[in-house]
């Protein structure tokens, strides 16, 4: 499974987590909440990365055009690597795949 983590310079998003396999976004906010964006191509997530404005990218390239769903999060691994839940939660979309 490869994963891409982008720790992001945002008021409102902490990171963003990328899985090719299951092709699913993961939104981290600082208030918490994780929110999963199904059938996102790589390319979006690159594009993501490079937005100025990650909210406005959020609303203008996301919502809308990809399924979402909230997802839970319990726990976050230290030093910016992956949460813990992030990790749980692709391993799981992937079985279920």
């Amino acid at each position: 499974m490869i994963l891409h983590y982008e720790k992001v310079s945002s008021s409102n998003v902490f990171s963003g987590t990328y899985c090719e396999e299951i092709r699913v976004l993961l939104i981290r906010f600082h208030n918490g909440g994780l929110y999963a964006y199904h059938n996102v191509p790589l390319e979006v997530f690159l594009a993501f990365k490079e937005a100025k404005s990650k909210g406005s990218f959020i609303q203008k390239q996301l919502k809308g055009k990809y399924t979402g769903e909230a997802a839970q999060l319990i726990c976050y691994a230290d030093g910016g690597t992956l949460g813990v839940m992030e990790k749980i939660y692709f391993d799981r979309a992937r079985r279920s795949a």
